[in-house]
């Protein structure tokens, strides 16, 4: 799972993203619902302009799927964003993530990822 703060200076969309180190990136979105945690895929989140999105405080994270090798505390990965600017514009955004273990919620994944960027 990897959270990340991310500011973009005009109005975007984070569309999905990819990184070497898993098959897969998927975007989704974590609710509560009954005392469970639910985790869905969603097709993009949205980044207002100036407006500091925190992943994880807003109810989302991006999900590694498939990792090829475990990952390690400290270890860097690389990690590219689609994001949408404006109506028609897309870009890439190359990024890397520092690898952490989750301890403030009690919860310790060993492959967790966060980062903070602006854009």
């Amino acid at each position: 799972m990897l959270e990340m703060t991310i500011t973009s200076i005009r109005p975007a969309s984070l569309l999905g993203a990819s990184s070497p180190a898993c098959k897969e990136v998927q975007l989704h979105s974590m609710t509560m619902e009954g005392g469970m945690m639910r985790m869905r895929e969603v097709k993009a989140i949205e980044l207002p302009a100036g407006k500091p999105v925190d992943l994880g405080k807003s109810g989302y994270h991006l999900m590694l799927i498939g990792l090829k090798a475990p990952l390690k505390e400290g270890e860097m990965v690389p990690v590219t964003l689609r994001i949408k600017v404006g109506k028609h514009r897309l870009v890439k955004v190359k990024s890397m993530a520092a690898v952490m273990l989750l301890t403030a919620s009690g919860y310790a994944p060993r492959n967790n990822v966060s980062r903070h960027m602006k854009m």
